[in-house]
């Protein structure tokens, strides 16, 4: 999958925007921060964690099934690149454990369940 690239905000900036994040769009009577395109073809839904030390960790089934990591580099910061893991999903379930680790559930294409986890919190 391809690193993140931004899409340029289309409408009006929000005055009240925070200094230290980007501007916020408005939309409609609110406002929301600028979109972005993480790059890639999803083949099913998405499934999102919030890691222990606040980063986003977003899992997504590709092309060929194949299952897709991306993480944030700092809270509310820039991605990295996409990751892929081996085998073939049909759909994907992330959860935090009570310590604080992302565990990655899966229905494989074979139709058993598959499963891995962080060794460490907001690690690898």
């Amino acid at each position: 999958m391809p690193e993140a690239t931004r899409f340029s905000p289309v409408q009006g900036y929000c005055a009240n925007s925070p200094a230290a994040h980007p501007p916020m769009r408005r939309v409609g009577a609110g406002c929301r921060g600028p979109s972005w395109h993480l790059g890639g073809v999803l083949t099913g839904p998405p499934a999102l964690a919030r890691n222990s030390d606040g980063r986003l960790e977003l899992f997504v089934q590709g092309g060929a099934d194949r299952p897709y990591h991306i993480w944030q580099l700092a809270p509310s910061g820039a991605w990295s690149p996409w990751t892929a893991f081996d085998g073939a999903v049909k759909s994907l379930s992330v959860v935090s454990n009570l310590d604080g680790r992302l565990e990655l559930f899966g229905r494989g294409t074979d139709q058993a369940l598959h499963h891995t986890w962080q060794i460490m919190r907001s690690g690898a």
